[in-house]
């Protein structure tokens, strides 16, 4: 084996060229398989996120007893159990199961009869979440679901591994191909077949060494690139309002991945290597040494090459039949590239042209439909709706319709009367219509519009440019009429009477076919006005009106968020009943962002495709030098070479060109073939009208993918005529008998390390990139302190082991010491309680010991439980001078803190006072800060957690901040610029060892609170954020109007609104949340500090 070893590794450092060649192709292969594996994973990571994120559970049971979800807790398939307050002394379980069910709803029915709730089953009150059990491969079908989507992804591995495969196995083919004739020497003087196996097998081995390392980084480098292409394509705007953002869509890399693709490398380049050994070891010792074969085979004479170009078309025809599977593959792949460039591009530009076009029919070309007066009766008009619509600034060409139904001389059948204003009118005739809208408006007439159905009934009435029609007025007494009636209480309530009237017909227009375009006549809005009180009835009930939203076109998620807050905020008045915008929004995303996928896809296919036909091509001349040789002896140019090696790349791009032109064709012309048949049988019943407008939404454009397969026939073509001149070139540098004799191209004989040095430069460079990133990210910090320093927030002090910042402020030796605990995770405590330290300040010294990681603290490896940061505080708090006893102020979760140095040391608690404290759980089924609320396990959240820091670690944060959003910063009218700033530097180190500590400790800790906390003497105080009345959310409301105004911007919604409907929301749950805080307050914790 050492001799083996031996010859191979000097084979690698003696042919430089080929060496690196095979490296390169060997990088380039595992890097794209890398890339497919790591993304895949991605993928399926992401989707769990989302799916959780959306539904933290597997089974969610409302209405339940707190006592019957205990029962199913108790069942053991069930892992865990979170409980939420509903009305009537009821909850809601969310269910997380630990394995499979099986029979789901069977299993549910057991349960629930041995539990006592079988009517809230009966009753559906339960849900399931599919996705996420089928992700858990929980349920009856949710393995065959998961493995189909494995299936998917497997079927496209295999192709492109096998198209990979090509590329490691031509270049050993040329590699190999080279030394022929030595290995022929090492066979005549002993060597035996195996041996000269192994060789080429051992050469393989090494080369991967390098090649797969690289491959990897490489493959995951194009991983983050192609996925986060993706994402900004229009993709990650879709879930810009999911619930948790952390962990919404992370870019993450699964170490099995990474191994399954370093295998599969691996497998690769043995069985290239194995497969080129075994090539070799066929020729006798002789072949390979005389570069000659001992088999007679015929030659085909005439061929279609050969008639075309003469004898150097017949030559180039000859050598793809040499290697016809090549020659295949090659094809295909090239077929597969110019096709999916050609082709997907134009249907999903298709696809999303049809979509946008159906929701504008539908929409009269607007963006929403709403119905205007469709909530409770209080007496306006849909002028007033009408009119906060307009003052919103969020809509434009707001069109108008009120329907009516109306009736024809005896005749029982309904018609309808359609008053609407300009906007609506242009849409429904267009912009210059025969009669106009003034002149609609001026007279008081009506349009009959010939586009509805059984406008023919109307028209046979009409006499002298007028109808008779009736109409049903109705009458109610304003006395009768109650603020919660609605629409069907107001007819119910009124009086009919059927009253006959004339109605002057001023012309006959065609309107466009829509969703709300139904009335046989057509007036103007202002006639409506005119003859409502007389013709329908004494009050209003409802209107609809057509909305596109002012930056119409430009769909994102925070203009859909700000539309969506104005009709929450005014859904007593105005409600959506059809939203374009959002389908046009998701529809124009998903499209930008599958094209973008295919587009990466596409050019690594493409890729693939070229590299194969350059080392087609390379290896046919390469096999080939003794016959070109021969040729140039008795005649041929090196133009005439030149041309028969560009008709051999000719050969390879015509046959590709015709199959993709041909499926193309078949898919374009039989698609939309398809798609009308299917319409034209769908829609039989409909009007002619209709049935040709949705056969134009389908149209498909026939001309573009041809004229792309041309352009890509044409660079490919480049290539392979580059490829070829390049090869003959090099090949021209040995001499004409030393080509015919076989003799290899000359190498340099010098030893070289262009391997190692290659290791020693890649390695090298990224190591510089870390620290070159940590450095930046370390002076970053420094510089934040020093303006952190400058503004007097700033004083370290040794504490176990670190550093912490302990701020003071207020009167020296105050009347009592108060020491601020900041809550998780608010790193700029000190700065944010400016306004009340100066109230507390006047009497008391206030101090504000910044924990391990928060502030300009250092960070610390140690654990951060509760007891380990109490004694980190202690020591700070002694070391800067400020002695026991303390008054204890805890923010959120710094209220846990100070319950455990009650527990700790009692002796040096004066009093606690909570600021909105994070409460303490009645038991594990009532957790608030369960890590698991936000992931999907333990392993998920330690690992995104991991990946947070080395982000922060690593300075990406400062490089890459968030994008800025639309919305306000909490506090911003109080908060001065210059506080906002140094808020923004404690900011920027988010993700520390220390926070991450904290953030994976915290359920342990809420256990730890519940299991050893008991009420105490201590005097305690907590103030709650939650609110106790409508007041308490007006108020918090005008502080927000407050916060908004201050940084220019302008809410979109009344504040007293908000808080009435948000009141109602949360009414009747109020009571059991501020019970569950009662918990921290003793008899004597009321006592005054």
């Amino acid at each position: 084996m050492r001799f083996e070893r031996l010859l191979a590794g000097r084979y690698i450092r003696s042919q430089k060229r080929q060496s690196a060649f095979t490296v390169i192709s060997i990088i380039v292969a595992v890097a794209i398989i890398t890339m497919v594996f790591v993304l895949y994973g991605v993928f399926i990571n992401n989707y769990k996120n989302i799916t959780y994120s959306s539904a933290p559970y597997h089974l969610l049971v409302s209405g339940i007893t707190e006592e019957q979800a205990e029962a199913i807790h108790d069942d053991p398939h069930v892992e865990r159990l979170i409980l939420n307050v509903m009305q009537d002394d009821k909850v809601a379980a969310s269910v997380i199961f630990k394995d499979d069910i099986g029979d789901r709803e069977g299993w549910l029915q057991n349960l629930a009869i041995k539990n006592g709730f079988e009517k809230i089953i009966q009753d559906k009150k339960y849900e399931w979440n599919d996705k996420l059990m089928m992700l858990d491969s929980i349920g009856d079908n949710a393995h065959l679901a998961k493995l189909r989507i494995f299936c998917i992804f497997f079927i496209f591995a295999i192709f492109m591994a096998f198209s990979l495969r090509l590329v490691i196995d031509t270049a050993f083919e040329i590699s190999s191909k080279d030394r022929e004739r030595q290995y022929g020497v090492l066979q005549s003087i002993g060597a035996t077949p195996e041996q000269v196996v192994t060789i080429i097998t051992y050469e393989g081995l090494k080369l991967c060494l390098t090649a797969i390392p690289f491959g990897l980084a490489c493959g995951i480098v194009f991983a983050y690139a192609m996925y986060h292409l993706i994402l900004n394509a229009g993709l990650a705007n879709i879930f810009h309002g999911m619930a948790n953002t952390i962990t919404a869509l992370p870019f993450t890399v699964e170490p099995l991945m990474l191994l399954v693709a370093a295998v599969v490398g691996m497998v690769w380049v043995f069985l290239s290597a194995y497969g080129v050994g075994m090539r070799v070891i066929r020729k006798t010792p002789m072949e390979a040494i005389t570069a000659r074969e001992n088999i007679v085979k015929k030659v085909k004479l005439h061929t279609l090459s050969g008639l075309i170009f003469g004898v150097s078309g017949s030559i180039a025809s000859r050598n793809a039949r040499r290697q016809k599977k090549r020659f295949v593959i090659t094809v295909l792949t090239l077929t597969v590239s110019i096709t999916l460039f050609a082709l997907f591009s134009t249907l999903t530009v298709s696809v999303e042209h049809s979509i946008t076009n159906f929701i504008n029919f539908n929409l009269m070309e607007s963006d929403f439909s709403a119905d205007l007066i469709s909530h409770n009766y209080k007496g306006t008009s849909y002028e007033d709706s009408l009119k906060e619509i307009a003052e919103s600034g969020l809509f434009k060409d707001i069109g108008i319709i009120v329907s009516k139904d109306v009736y024809v001389s005896d005749s029982s059948q309904t018609f309808y009367t359609d008053y609407v204003n300009k906007e609506y009118y242009e849409r429904l005739f267009g912009d210059d219509p025969e009669v106009s809208y003034e002149e609609l408006a001026e007279t008081g007439g009506y349009i009959l519009n010939t586009s509805s159905s059984y406008y023919k009934a109307i028209e046979s009435e009409i006499n002298n440019n007028s109808v008779q029609i009736a109409t049903k007025y109705r009458n109610i007494d304003k006395d009768k009429i109650t603020e919660n009636m609605d629409w069907i209480d107001l007819y119910r309530a009124s009086e009919v009477e059927n009253k006959e009237h004339t109605f002057d017909i001023i012309g006959k227009l065609k309107g466009k076919t829509g969703l709300m375009v139904n009335g046989q006549l057509v007036g103007a809005i202002d006639t409506y006005n005119a003859v409502k009180d007389d013709y329908y009835s004494n009050f209003d009930v409802d209107a609809v009106c057509f909305l596109s939203a002012v930056n119409e076109g430009d769909y994102n998620a925070q203009n859909y968020k700000k539309i969506i807050d104005f009709f929450n905020e005014h859904i007593d008045d105005v409600e959506i009943t059809v939203d374009g915008y959002k389908t046009k929004w998701i529809t124009h995303n998903v499209i930008s962002a599958i094209k973008t996928g295919v587009l990466i896809l596409n050019v690594m296919i493409a890729l693939m495709a070229l590299i194969n036909l350059m080392n087609i091509i390379s290896t046919g001349i390469a096999n080939r030098r003794t016959e070109f040789a021969s040729l140039q002896c008795v005649g041929m140019t090196d133009k005439q070479l030149r041309r028969m090696a560009v008709i051999e790349c000719l050969q390879f791009i015509a046959a590709a060109t015709f199959i993709s032109a041909l499926i193309c064709a078949l898919l374009t012309f039989g698609t939309e073939t398809i798609l009308r048949t299917l319409l034209q049988r769908s829609f039989v019943d409909e009007s002619k009208e209709t049935r040709k407008m949705l056969m134009e939404l389908i149209k498909i454009d026939h001309i573009t993918p041809f004229v792309r397969i041309g352009a890509a026939s044409l660079a490919a073509f480049a290539a392979g005529c580059i490829t070829s001149f390049v090869m003959l070139r090099m090949q021209n540098t040995d001499s004409l008998s030393d080509q015919i004799r076989g003799t290899d191209m000359k190498t340099d004989a010098k030893e070289s390390h262009i391997l190692r040095n290659s290791v020693i430069a890649v390695v090298g460079t990224l190591v510089l990139i870390i620290a070159g990133l940590h450095t930046y990210s370390v002076i970053s910090y420094r510089n934040d302190r020093k303006e952190y320093d400058k503004a007097g927030y700033l004083n370290l002090v040794e504490s176990n082991g670190f550093k912490m910042n302990v701020y003071h402020t207020g009167k020296e030796n105050g009347k009592h010491t108060i020491v601020g605990l900041a809550g998780f995770p608010n790193f700029a405590f000190p700065v944010e309680t400016t306004k009340l330290n100066e109230l507390l300040g006047k009497e008391n010294t206030i101090v504000y010991p910044d924990r391990a990681g928060y502030g300009f603290s250092d960070d610390s490896l140690k654990k951060q439980t509760l007891r380990q940061v109490v004694e980190d505080y202690r020591t700070g708090l002694k070391n800067a001078g400020f002695e026991a006893p303390y008054v204890l102020m805890g923010h959120s979760y710094g209220g846990y803190y100070a319950m455990m140095w009650e527990e700790m040391y009692p002796e040096e608690v004066e009093s606690i006072i909570f600021l909105s404290g994070t409460s303490i759980p009645k038991n594990e089924y009532w957790s608030e800060i369960s890590i698991l609320s936000d992931y999907p396990s333990i392993k998920e959240a330690k690992k995104e957690r991991r990946r947070l820091f080395l982000i922060t670690w690593l300075g990406l944060n400062r490089l890459f901040p968030h994008e800025e959003t639309d919305a306000v910063s909490p506090g911003a009218a109080i908060i001065s610029e210059e506080e906002k700033a140094l808020i923004e530097c404690c900011d920027k180190r988010s993700v520390t060892a220390a926070v991450s500590s904290e953030y994976l400790n915290m359920d342990n800790a809420e256990r730890e609170i519940m299991t050893t906390v008991k009420p105490t003497d201590t005097p305690k105080i907590y103030f709650s954020n939650v609110p106790t009345c409508v007041e308490d959310l007006i108020e918090f409301h005008n502080f927000v109007i407050a916060d908004y105004k201050a940084e220019g911007k302008k809410p979109a919604f009344d504040p007293e609104t908000a808080a009435k409907r948000e009141w109602e929301k949360r009414n009747g749950i109020i009571r059991d949340y501020l019970m569950m805080t009662v918990i921290l307050l003793t008899a004597s914790a009321i006592a005054e500090l």
